[in-house]
């Protein structure tokens, strides 16, 4: 009687710290890297896409979306849904941000639901992010909209609709670069070439080519790219220079982005300049400041996500390197200024290339937060269970050494 006794004292016990606990410890082990507690309040928020936008649509036809949206953090928040409508330039056609979530609470879920008729023929990108705290979540959506045809739909064999196939939606190849720039004879420039994944399929066999009549023309990072994946970006080197006998005048490279799923295609205007020795210092320190910093921002942009502390070690060494050019263009030494220029344009060749090759950080799953009424209760009721255990145990011990009482007869 005593052990079953205790038996239903654990179970309740252990009852109660299954209803504490369930509702926080649900739903937080997935890729699993590190998990650690913590006292502090957790926001975080879930987006299940239950129905994606229809690849293929006519124009004047709909597309449906369905997403649910769960809390999945250990605080009361607010949720914003946002949702865009991007041609195939990158333009926001519609924009739409007036759904609100207010006062969410952990586990909570809704269900968002979007329709719209599409009306731009051509490559249409849906975007949606959901916006908690001071973060948000981005999904990407790619729709093509075919032109109806004049004659009813019924007319023509499901079959033909075949001919589509040519078109591969889902890639969108976004390149950047600087279009206008200006040179001197005789000096390599550096032209930092960004590619990012706008669309949601890999792009796959990237490669740059740069070509020109007039100017050297090569690109030295890296010869070719795998793969790059929807959401990521990469940089190329190219280097760009105009011979000693040049002419001064406006000059054309081309520039040509090839995967295997899509291409990229644009001029890179140049203007090249005949400067003597002091000017020639000038414009250099001048070029590579602007390049300086935009790479700073680049390192700024995604140091969040990516360990780039190796990339800001060779930027911080370019920018030491630039200031001795300029304190020896200030004391008139101008030939040491312009050789000082070529270790600021080694740094910078490092700086892209160990930008190009951060890696992201590993995901880390918080544990929710635990108050410390529910720790303390889980600590007592742990004690209290462990206690009765050792005691249960200490008499069915000595239960089990006790004498056997044998009967007289006499």
């Amino acid at each position: 009687m005593e052990k079953k006794t205790i038996f239903l004292i654990a179970l309740i016990l252990l009852t109660i710290i299954v209803k504490i606990f369930y509702s926080k410890i649900t739903g937080f082990f997935t890729d699993v890297v590190d998990i650690f507690l913590s006292n502090a309040e957790y926001d975080d928020v879930c987006v299940y896409v239950l129905k994606s936008p229809e690849q293929i649509v006519m124009q004047r036809g709909q597309i449906n979306m369905t997403m649910e949206i769960v809390n999945c953090g250990s605080t009361t928040i607010d949720i914003w849904q946002e949702v865009g409508i991007l041609n195939e330039d990158g333009f926001y056609m519609a924009k739409f941000n007036h759904t609100k979530y207010s006062q969410v609470k952990p586990g909570q879920r809704n269900v968002f639901l979007f329709s719209w008729i599409m009306n731009n023929p051509g490559v249409n990108y849906i975007i949606t992010k959901t916006y908690y705290a001071d973060k948000y979540y981005q999904h990407n959506f790619s729709v093509l909209v075919t032109r109806a045809p004049e004659k009813p739909i019924e007319s023509y064999p499901v079959s033909q609709l075949s001919g589509i196939s040519p078109f591969s939606p889902g890639y969108k190849m976004v390149v950047e670069f600087q279009k206008n720039i200006n040179i001197t004879q005789d000096e390599e420039y550096i032209l930092p070439i960004k590619i990012s994944n706008f669309g949601d399929s890999d792009l796959n066999n990237i490669y740059v080519v740069l070509s020109s009549r007039d100017l050297e023309t090569r690109v030295i990072y890296p010869g070719n790219l795998d793969f790059l994946k929807p959401g990521e970006s990469t940089i190329f080197i190219g280097l760009i220079k105009a011979p000693v006998w040049l002419p001064e005048g406006n000059y054309k490279v081309n520039i040509d982005v090839v995967s295997s799923n899509t291409k990229f295609n644009d001029t890179l205007n140049v203007k090249v300049n005949v400067l003597n020795l002091k000017e020639k210092a000038k414009e250099l320190i001048s070029y590579y400041s602007n390049l300086i910093d935009q790479l700073e921002n680049e390192i700024n942009l995604i140091e969040k996500e990516k360990n780039v502390t190796i990339a800001r070690e060779y930027l911080n060494e370019a920018k030491k390197a630039l200031e001795d050019a300029k304190d020896y263009y200030k004391l008139g030494w101008f030939k040491d200024s312009i050789d000082q220029m070529n270790v600021v344009k080694d740094k910078i060749e490092k700086t892209i290339i160990a930008i190009s090759k951060a890696e992201k950080y590993p995901k880390i799953i918080e544990m929710p937060a635990i108050g410390y009424n529910y720790l303390i209760i889980f600590l007592l009721t742990t004690c209290i269970s462990l206690i009765l255990f050792i005691i249960y145990r200490k008499r069915k011990k000595e239960r089990e050494l006790m004498p056997i009482k044998r009967w007289s007869f006499i």
